[in-house]
C-alpha cells in the first residue's frame, strides 16, 4: 500500500523491435488505445506511467517535415493526463460507482469509473473495460450537477438521469472523461 506503482504501456509495433507481426499485429496502439490503457491503468492504482520502445520508431525531423502519427496520437494521450494533473493528484472519492445493466447484458468485464475532486471541479472517469458495448450506471455522483459534466476528448453519448443514477451507453474499452464546470 505505501508503494509507487508505475505501469509500462507500449509504445512501438511489434516489428519494430523484431518481433513477428503475424504473432503480435504490426500496427501502432490507435489513439483510443493508448487512452485506453493509460487511463484503465489509473483507475486501477498506476501512481505513474512510462511508455516503452518509442527509441525504436522514427522520429519527426528536426526541422518538422515529417510527422509520425503514433507519436502524435500518443502525445495526445499524455498531454491530456498532463492537464488533469491536478484531479490525479487528489485521490478518488469513494462513493462514485459504475456498472453495467445486466439487463440488457452480461458483461465479462464490467465497466471502471472514479470521481476525483480538485478544488470546485470534479473530473468523472469512466472506461468500459469490456470489448462489447454496454449501458453503464452511475451511483454516487448526487454531489455534483450532471448538466454542468462537460466531456474531455467526446463528444459522447448523453448521460440521461434516472431513479437508479445516471445512465449512458459506451461502446466496449471506450474512455470517457468528464469534468464539471
Amino acid at each position: 500500500p505505501s508503494r509507487e506503482v508505475w505501469i509500462v504501456q507500449q509504445a512501438f509495433k511489434w516489428s519494430s523491435i523484431g518481433e513477428d507481426p503475424v504473432d503480435f499485429g504490426d500496427e501502432y496502439p490507435t489513439r483510443e488505445q493508448y487512452r485506453f490503457m493509460a487511463w484503465q491503468a489509473i483507475l486501477h492504482g498506476a501512481t505513474g506511467l512510462l511508455w516503452w520502445g518509442s527509441s525504436h520508431e522514427d522520429r519527426p525531423a528536426p526541422n518538422g517535415d515529417r510527422r509520425t502519427p503514433f507519436m502524435d496520437d500518443l502525445m495526445s494521450c499524455i498531454g491530456e493526463i498532463a492537464q488533469l494533473h491536478a484531479f490525479l493528484q487528489a485521490g478518488p472519492a469513494s462513493s462514485v460507482a459504475a456498472h453495467a445493466d445486466t439487463n440488457l447484458r452480461s458483461p465479462i468485464l464490467d465497466v471502471g469509473c472514479a470521481a476525483r475532486r480538485a478544488g470546485d471541479r470534479t473530473l468523472v472517469t469512466l472506461v468500459n473495460q469490456d470489448s462489447h458495448p454496454l449501458e453503464v450506471v452511475i451511483t454516487g455522483l448526487d454531489w455534483v450537477d450532471h448538466g454542468a459534466l462537460r466531456p474531455i476528448g467526446g463528444p459522447y453519448e448523453d448521460i440521461v438521469e434516472t431513479r437508479g443514477g445516471l445512465r449512458t451507453m459506451m461502446a466496449g474499452h471506450e474512455t470517457r472523461l468528464y469534468v464539471s464546470s
